[in-house]
């Protein structure tokens, strides 16, 4: 009989903002039918979570450059106040 691994294999990128800083998240793939797939991503920018979903590693790519260009630039107090609380932990919206 095998014994079981304990080793868990994480697919990793890099996300890199307007200011040069680059971060490093984490990438999960799910297939949702027989020919597509769900890309979600997760980074921890400055004790934020972000977390976005796309359809390609690309799309998913742009939109957590994009978010975390915004968290370092404070442009989120600019932006409409639209949260939802799950668990008591407030999500933006957007």
């Amino acid at each position: 009989m095998k014994k079981k691994s304990n080793i868990e294999i994480s697919e990793l990128f890099l996300v890199k903002t307007m200011q040069n800083k680059t971060f490093v998240g984490q990438i999960i793939r799910k297939q949702i039918n027989n020919k597509n797939f769900i890309v979600y991503g997760n980074v921890i920018i400055n004790k934020n979570k972000i977390l976005s979903m796309a359809s390609t590693e690309y799309e998913l790519g742009k939109n957590l450059d994009e978010i975390t260009t915004m968290i370092l630039e404070n442009k989120f107090d600019k932006l409409s106040k639209n949260t939802i609380n799950i668990l008591k932990i407030p999500f933006f919206l957007n």
